[in-house]
Parts: C-alpha cells; structure tokens; sequence
C-alpha cells in the first residue's frame, strides 16, 4: 500500500472502496494520514478533509449509480 501511494505521490488519502476488502483496510490502517471507507459510508467531510481520493473502479460504479 505504501509503494502504491508512493507511486501516486499521495501524502494525505482517503481509500474508497466498494465492499470491505480486509487487506487493502488492514494495510492502510498502519499508514499515517491515510483512511478508507465505503462507498454507503463516504461524505463530504471526508471528501474535503483529505487531499487525495484513491477509489476502486467497483466504487465509481455505485457512486455514479446513487449520487447521479
């Protein structure tokens, strides 16, 4: 997960995902600055509390399909 976001040059995230997925929760629960949640759990606070959105395709699907 480190080397991911690395990657991405991401200091601050928010992970969304679409299911709970324990790896990818467990994995960005040992990095600083760094939350995940649902796509039924997201909200705006969130959104603007971190610099970064870093979301599955499955999660733009369901986003797409509730918030349009």
């Amino acid at each position: 997960m480190v080397a991911v976001l690395d990657s991405l040059k991401v200091s601050k995230a928010l992970v969304v995902l679409n299911d709970n997925d324990a790896t990818v929760v467990k994995s960005a629960s040992n990095i600083p600055n760094v939350k995940t949640a649902l796509t039924n759990t997201i909200n705006v606070y969130d959104i603007l509390k971190y610099d970064t959105l870093v979301v599955t395709k499955d999660a733009i699907a369901t986003i797409e399909e509730v918030y349009a």
